[in-house]
């Protein structure tokens, strides 16, 4: 009897791939506040300005990190956050709404896995001032 093939939805898939990318770049990252904040504010850009202008504007700001990150959860990585950027600059409509669906959905695991495995400084800070009663 042959066991059961193992299948993951691509929701599972960007998880894990997300919280692993996360959970690295808490290791490394010097400014990982921002790199926070950015990926919290990213979702909404691509929301609000379409994803073309959002990529732009990532480059612009020099988000590169975060670029990789999400190349890599959305499994792109061979082709780098700079094709990511022209691949969305110059793809027909239909591959440009597959694209920002696509992207938006690993922005949004980022976004998640951003907030619950790197602490607020504020949270940091207060804690360490807080007296108990």
């Amino acid at each position: 009897m042959t066991e059961p093939t193992n299948f993951q939805t691509r929701q599972q898939q960007f998880s894990q791939r997300a919280y692993q990318q996360v959970a690295d770049r808490l290791q490394q990252e010097k400014d990982i506040q921002e790199y926070k904040s950015f990926a919290k504010r990213f979702p909404t850009l691509i929301h609000t300005c379409g994803l073309a202008q959002s990529l732009s504007f990532a480059q612009a700001k020099g988000k590169d990190a975060y670029l990789v990150d999400l190349a890599a959860v959305a499994n792109m990585t061979s082709e780098g956050s700079n094709a990511i950027d022209s691949q969305a600059r110059t793809a027909g409509l239909p591959e440009y709404m597959r694209l920002t669906r696509l992207l938006l959905s690993a922005a949004n695991w980022l976004k998640r896995f951003s907030e619950a495995l790197i602490p607020d400084q504020a949270e940091d800070e207060g804690a360490s001032d807080a007296s108990v009663p």
